[in-house]
C-alpha cells in the first residue's frame, strides 16, 4: 500500500541529519529504507518507525571523544557479499584517532559494482577505506600532527588480508579494476597497515548488515567510544 511520500521523505531526513552527526549507528538501517524512498509503501514507512523507535531507546547514545588520544588513525572496514537483489553487496568503514576512541567518519554505502566473492567486497571496501585514511594522515600532517607510524586498519577477511601482501595467486584477482588496487599501493609505501580483527570484534559490522540485538549493541556502543 503507498504512504505519503513527502511525509516519508522528511522522517528520513531527519533520521539522516542525526546519523551524520552523533549516531552513525544508524546509518546501515537508514541506508536500506533510503532506498525506498522513490515510492515508498507501508512496509517502508514501518522500518523507517521502527528506526525512530529504536533512537528513542536509546537516546543517551551519543558519540564520546577522549580527552587523551595518540593520534594515529586506526580504521575498521566490512563488507556485506550479493546482499541485494541486483547482486550488488554493502560497504561500511569507520575511522577514529586514537585507540577505541569514538569514530570521527563512518560510512555505510551500497557498492557499485558486483562482486564475484566476498573477498573481492571486502577488497573494495577496503581501498574506499584507505583513501579515507590517507586523506585524514595528510589533513593531521598540516596540522601538525605529524606520524612516519603506518596508520592501522582492522579487515576481518583474511582471503582479503592475503590478496594486499601479494599472498595469493594472481588468476584469483586478475580481473578487478587495478584503482581498488590502491591499498596495496599504500601498504607499500608503509602509509597503512592491514591487520586482522576477529569478526565479533569488527565495528564495521553494524555498518554493512543487520546484527542479533546484543551484537548491534555491543559493536554501537564501541563505535560511539560508550561504556560497555
Amino acid at each position: 500500500m503507498p504512504v505519503d511520500k513527502t511525509y516519508c521523505l522528511k522522517l528520513v531526513g531527519q533520521i539522516y541529519y542525526l546519523a551524520s552527526y552523533t549516531r552513525p549507528d544508524l546509518l546501515y538501517s537508514l541506508s536500506r529504507v533510503a532506498h525506498s524512498c522513490s515510492n515508498p509503501t507501508e512496509a517502508d514507512m514501518i522500518r523507517v518507525k521502527r528506526i525512530i523507535r529504536h533512537i528513542c531507546e536509546t537516546k543517551e547514545y551519543g558519540i564520546t571523544y577522549s580527552a587523551c588520544v595518540d593520534f594515529y588513525i586506526y580504521c575498521h572496514v566490512d563488507a556485506s557479499f550479493n546482499c541485494y537483489d541486483d547482486g550488488k553487496g554493502h560497504y561500511g568503514y569507520t575511522v577514529c584517532i586514537g585507540r577505541n576512541n569514538g569514530s570521527i567518519f563512518a560510512k555505510s554505502s551500497k557498492l557499485k559494482i558486483i562482486a564475484l566473492s566476498s573477498t573481492e567486497a571486502e577488497y573494495v571496501a577496503l581501498c574506499f577505506a584507505t583513501a579515507e585514511v590517507i586523506f585524514l594522515r595528510e589533513l593531521l600532517r598540516q596540522l601538525g600532527f605529524i606520524s612516519n607510524r603506518p596508520s592501522i586498519i582492522y579487515e576481518d577477511n583474511l582471503s582479503c588480508i592475503k590478496m594486499i601482501y601479494g599472498q595469493l595467486k594472481h588468476h584469483t584477482t586478475k580481473h578487478i579494476n587495478t584503482r581498488y588496487h590502491y591499498t596495496k599501493d599504500q601498504v607499500q609505501k608503509n602509509n597503512v597497515e592491514i591487520v586482522h580483527c576477529h569478526t565479533k570484534e569488527m565495528i564495521a559490522d553494524v555498518l554493512t548488515k543487520p546484527l542479533a540485538a546484543e551484537q548491534h549493541s555491543y559493536l554501537a556502543r564501541r563505535l560511539l567510544n560508550i561504556s560497555i
